[in-house]
């Protein structure tokens, strides 16, 4: 049986990219229709959206406390989450197949919303960087 997990602390960083996102087309419009455009805004909402990564794994760790059972938890706190929140993401995204074998159901499914949420803050990344750069270059 499946575990449902619907409702994770991880859905905070989605709206908050939403929210950046909205800020990042406001940004580039007023670029669009305005003379003073600068790159530091979308430098600004880019640096946010880096830091919303680093929120997403530190959620992931809080949803895993609650969601997983404690010994499947303890196994994988005592190996990969043992750094801070940014070093916590970058360590479970190089360990991401060790991550998955060592998991168990709840923690499989919060591992594919943890990477669905890392690949769309980095493809709102991308959508920030590359109209700012063909209004601005």
């Amino acid at each position: 049986m499946k575990p449902a997990i619907r409702q994770t602390a991880m859905r905070r960083s989605i709206y908050a990219q939403l929210a950046l996102d909205a800020a990042a087309v406001a940004v580039e419009l007023w670029f669009f229709w305005g003379d003073g455009a600068n790159f530091v805004p979308v430098l600004v909402l880019m640096l946010l959206s880096a830091a919303n990564i680093c929120w997403l794994g530190h959620h992931y760790w809080n949803d895993c406390k609650q969601f997983m059972t404690s010994e499947a938890y303890q196994r994988l706190a005592a190996r990969y989450f043992s750094y801070g929140s940014c070093g916590r993401w970058l360590w479970m995204l190089l360990q991401y197949r060790q991550i998955k074998a060592v998991s168990d159901e709840a923690g499989l499914a919060l591992l594919r919303i943890w990477m669905a949420g890392d690949i769309l803050i980095c493809m709102s990344m991308l959508g920030m960087y590359l109209p700012a750069e063909l209004i601005l270059g």
